[in-house]
């Protein structure tokens, strides 16, 4: 009897010890944060004192706040940072100077920062055309101090993430009476540019097209799909044949790596008032065979193309009033092969994981089954007989 009671003690504890496994390994909890850091692409400041003069060349930047204005602008490029991450940290670090000449005067000497609600060049903006507040997020005391120093954004950098704002960069400007202070600029010597550091969590992989239904149908084509700055135009046209003179061809387009298979293009707006808008054109040659595959506004100086072949892509941009449209941007052309191979070992290696938890999980149960098994059909009949053996005795 004693022999018996043992092997259901042990047996108990064996399948106790297994669902607290599953139990426990069932969901665990995964770390996908990831840190990136931005270099500066761009920074200049203003001053309302000389409001038609560029300071984008300068080695230094003035924030102050007197008689006269002077801001501070800083552009990142960010644009792979993937869209609806959730925002751990965003700080961007600037490089102030010590307590001489105009670096520490005034109190409180109180840094706002401010995300800039328009595009805008290095070496073209001034006081009387620079960006104004599309947000602005707390302020940061400092007087007498030199070195580096962190200024928190992640709200900010939530909102662009979201998609609730774009990224048209940051300006700092100062509050209180008196205020001045400089920055080191990414022209100066001292090699101390502005950076913007990201700890985000990248969202939950989507599937990719035809992977949930097994679809795999290669002639159905690259997806058309943008984001919200700008609409599909469903037919694609292809440019006009004529273009107006009197509509000036918007500048300098860019396209860059957006991730996930997606393509970021950004241009220069058309000096032309009054415009409808910008007709974005796609190729898959470099000079031919151009179709309209979206519209955007006026004011909408960038757009978004989701791909889903692995080809090279080349693009340009019209501005049009009605029917008619101007000369073409510049083309300029991304490698969508490039993309899917940067974006498929993130995806893998999250969906590897979660099948490694599933295949732990399913281990453990079939353990537990073969388990209950054993002890029903061998311990369980053999402690039986044992009894049995013991009454007759």
């Amino acid at each position: 009897m004693k022999k018996g009671a043992k092997w259901i003690r042990i047996t108990a504890v064996l399948i106790l010890s297994l669902s607290a496994l599953s139990i426990l390994g069932a969901k665990p909890q995964i770390s996908l944060a990831e840190t990136t850091t931005y270099p500066v692409s761009a920074d200049a400041w203003v001053s309302s004192q000389f409001p038609d003069t560029n300071y984008g060349g300068a080695s230094s930047l003035f924030v102050f706040h007197n008689a006269n204005d002077g801001r501070a602008y800083f552009n990142f490029d960010t644009s792979s940072l993937p869209a609806n991450s959730t925002i751990t940290s965003a700080k961007l670090v600037v490089y102030t100077l010590g307590s001489s000449g105009l670096d520490c005067s005034g109190s409180p000497t109180t840094f706002t920062i401010g995300l800039a609600s328009l595009p805008w060049l290095e070496n073209k903006i001034t006081w009387s055309n620079r960006a104004g507040l599309a947000a602005s997020f707390g302020s940061w005391l400092s007087c007498g101090y030199s070195g580096w120093a962190s200024l928190d954004v992640a709200p900010l950098v939530q909102e662009i993430s979201n998609g609730t704002k774009t990224n048209y960069g940051f300006f700092l400007y100062g509050g209180g009476a008196d205020f001045k202070r400089t920055l080191i600029s990414k022209e100066s010597t001292a090699n101390h540019p502005a950076y913007l550091e990201i700890v985000y969590t990248p969202p939950a992989a989507s599937p990719t097209p035809g992977e949930e239904t097994g679809d795999s149908d290669s002639d159905a084509g690259p997806a058309t799909t943008g984001s919200s700055t700008g609409t599909s135009t469903g037919a694609k046209t292809a440019p006009a044949s004529s273009v107006s003179a009197s509509i000036l061809a918007p500048g300098e387009l860019i396209v860059k790596d957006a991730g996930a298979a997606s393509i970021n293009l950004s241009w220069q707006k058309s000096e032309t008032p009054d415009i409808d808008g910008y007709k974005i054109f796609r190729s898959e040659k470099e000079t031919e065979g151009f179709e309209n595959i979206a519209n955007t506004g006026n004011i909408t100086l960038t757009y978004t193309d989701t791909v889903g072949d692995e080809k090279t892509y080349y693009y340009m941009v019209r501005a049009y009033k009605g029917d008619e449209e101007s000369a073409s941007s510049n083309t300029a052309n991304a490698n969508a092969k490039k993309l899917l191979e940067e974006k498929i070992p993130i995806i893998h290696s999250g969906r590897y994981r979660e099948w490694i938890i599933i295949g732990a999980v399913a281990a453990g149960l079939i353990i537990l089954i073969g388990l209950a098994l054993l002890f029903f059909k061998v311990i369980l009949p053999k402690i039986r007989a044992q009894k049995s053996q013991n009454v007759i005795r």
